[in-house]
């Protein structure tokens, strides 16, 4: 194998930076994304890895953009109170299941609703319950 060339140093040195700045990055008030574009740019600027190689990765871009736009969007349904209308919606609705389901088992007719579909519903408004922000005072 023999000793570390300059680039291997770098690419170290800049794992050890971007963990580091992962692990304790809340009390330097870094946050993860700031971190990783730390990394990128120092093994960019040192020449590690080129602009052409990070564009030849396509699917990771790919992935990258279609989660920053999700994020983005989940950010601003909830923002916009969508998130806390869904989940009273179906908190309400399965409510109404439940009591159908339970009036539907009771009697002779054969109900589509099945336990997992409930459990499904009820793991939703659990959701919502966990999502909530924390009024302030």
């Amino acid at each position: 194998m023999g000793p570390m060339s300059t680039e291997e140093k770098i690419m170290a040195g800049t794992l050890l930076l971007t963990v580091g700045l992962w692990i304790f990055g809340g009390m330097l008030s870094v946050d993860a994304v700031s971190a990783a574009i730390l990394g990128l740019g120092v093994l960019l600027i040192t020449g590690v890895v080129t602009w052409k190689e990070c564009l030849a990765e396509s699917v990771a871009w790919d992935t990258l953009t279609w989660f920053a736009a999700l994020i983005a969007m989940a950010g601003y349904l909830n923002k916009y109170g969508f998130i806390s209308w869904f989940s009273e919606t179906v908190v309400k609705d399965s409510d109404a299941i439940n009591r159908s389901a339970t009036l539907a088992s009771s009697s002779s007719h054969p109900t589509l609703l099945t336990s997992s579909a409930l459990d499904a519903l009820k793991m939703l408004a659990t959701l919502r319950r966990l999502t909530r922000k924390p009024h302030r005072r």
